[in-house]
């Protein structure tokens, strides 16, 4: 279940209210960044049964991730019945507080907490990369290639292939990947360090295939625009730590506007 599926949302004057309220954090243009968090925590409230409905009493209420108030209070979205349909709710108000919205018997906030369930990664599975994904990453998004690599080098698609693949089981040697919500499910980011040691260029989007024991690569995306889909999966922000470090400045300043 996606948010929009659920309930009727202005999405814009509720997200302009919320970055008033909210600890402040770079949130990007358009406040993209918090839209990803909303819409990622909602899925993943709902996957793990933590979005409370009640069709009679016309209530129905869920706790928006980890995002506190200013003063530290957990954030909740309330909704009431929809009379127009197709959806079943419309959005009715923002509440903080440690106290549910409304009382419900034999329940406290620790049960509509969402509880997070990462996979571990296994750096002895292997890498999946089909023809789809390397024209996706070669040819239609060449762009990303030429930006790291230069327009001349980007040329070499041998040498370029071979960079990142080396590069890929590097890196699943190391292990250093973040989680993260992708495509509906918990995926891992990988950082590809292509040009120097010291700098991410691009990451990997990994999808585990447990039943085959290896990794789907999804895509190549820069750092910047990967951001959202980690950022929506952590507590707060300090929780980033490592090599996904982008300056608030150059957050606040994306509109994240990029294609997988």
């Amino acid at each position: 279940m996606v948010l929009k599926d659920f309930a009727n949302h202005h999405m814009a004057a509720i997200l302009n209210e919320l970055k008033n309220d909210l600890m402040t954090e770079p949130w990007g243009e358009n406040n993209r960044i918090l839209s990803t968090y909303i819409n990622v925590n909602f899925e993943i409230a709902y996957a793990e049964s933590k979005v409370y409905e009640d069709e009679k009493n016309n209530i129905a209420f869920w706790k928006v991730g980890n995002l506190v108030s200013i003063a530290g209070d957990p954030l909740w979205f309330v909704y009431e019945l929809n009379p127009r349909g197709p959806q079943i709710w419309n959005f009715k108000k923002t509440h903080y507080g440690n106290m549910l919205p409304a009382p419900i018997e034999n329940k406290d906030i620790d049960e509509l907490q969402i509880e997070h369930k990462f996979p571990r990664f296994h750096s002895s599975w292997q890498l999946l990369l089909e023809p789809k994904a390397i024209t996706h990453i070669m040819t239609e998004h060449n762009e990303r290639l030429i930006d790291v690599f230069g327009k001349e080098l980007s040329q070499n698609s041998h040498m370029l292939f071979r960079t990142i693949l080396g590069e890929l089981e590097l890196q699943k040697k190391r292990s250093d990947v973040m989680h993260q919500w992708y495509f509906s499910k918990y995926q891992f980011l990988m950082p590809l360090y292509l040009k120097s040691p010291n700098t991410v260029d691009l990451t990997a989007t990994l999808e585990p295939l447990d039943d085959v024991k290896c990794y789907k690569i999804r895509t190549l995306l820069y750092p910047e625009y990967a951001y959202p889909y980690i950022r929506a999966v952590v507590k707060n922000r300090s929780a980033i730590t490592g090599w996904m470090n982008i300056s608030d400045n150059e957050l606040d300043n994306l509109d994240f506007a990029q294609p997988e």
